[in-house]
């Protein structure tokens, strides 16, 4: 019993991973791997046991208050069955990785160098927001001062983001350390999140942001987080 318990620990602390996902790697049944990872979630420390709760595919609300490992069986909101189920994930503090998933640039004002770059002209503004850079996805979308958009992850897109007005408070988490960080980002700013980083934007102006990724879009690419 305890192999099996340390072998589902040992996975746990290489990747987040659903109880299904940890029953097929395992190659027990759901209702044994539960049993087994009720006990680890009690046993883990000095390490932290960490649950991304379970979120309506419907609705999109987040079971965060809910204790209990196993799947909910359907949202207490719209009542709907469609419910991702909540993933586990062990994090060792002693040994937590410094963020790698977030990345921030300035772009030069300036038109005389080589790169991403923007500059002031009497007729406007002029910018490059990428240079050399695959692209298979390009959007454009405002914020109005109040409101955010996000509170998810992706599991394989890659995002980028470019500031053209306002200015914005960026949250992030990196899914697999939980490592949160926070930032304020204002015209000229450009941020680079890569998968498996949560994020929410939210507008303390208005504000137009220039979002451009090297993946094609993929609606179902998208899992709700609930981030402050």
């Amino acid at each position: 019993m305890g192999t099996l318990r340390e072998a589902i620990a040992a996975t746990l602390e290489q990747e987040a991973l659903d109880l299904r996902e940890i029953s097929k790697r395992l190659h027990i049944k759901e209702r044994e791997a539960l049993d087994h990872l009720e006990h680890v979630a009690r046993s883990v420390r000095p390490k932290r046991f960490i649950m991304e709760p379970a979120s309506c595919l419907d609705c999109g609300f987040v079971f965060k208050k809910r204790d209990r490992l196993a799947t909910p069986g359907k949202c207490p909101i719209c009542r709907s069955q469609s419910v991702s189920p909540p993933r586990f994930k062990i994090i060792d503090e002693r040994k937590k990785r410094p963020m790698e998933k977030v990345f921030f640039e300035k772009l030069p004002l300036t038109r005389e160098i080589p790169g991403a770059k923007r500059w002031e002209e009497e007729k406007g503004e002029f910018v490059q927001a990428a240079y050399q850079e695959e692209m298979r996805h390009l959007a454009v979308f405002e914020i109005r001062k109040g409101f955010f958009r996000g509170n998810h992850y992706h599991e394989k897109k890659e995002e980028i983001f470019y500031i053209f007005r306002g200015k914005i408070r960026v949250i992030w988490m990196d899914m697999d350390t939980f490592q949160k960080g926070e930032r304020i980002l204002e015209k000229g700013d450009k941020l680079r999140l890569k998968p498996r980083c949560g994020h929410i934007f939210t507008a303390l102006e208005d504000t137009l942001v220039v979002e451009y990724s090297p993946q094609v879009f993929d609606p179902t690419d998208s899992y709700r987080i609930d981030l402050p």
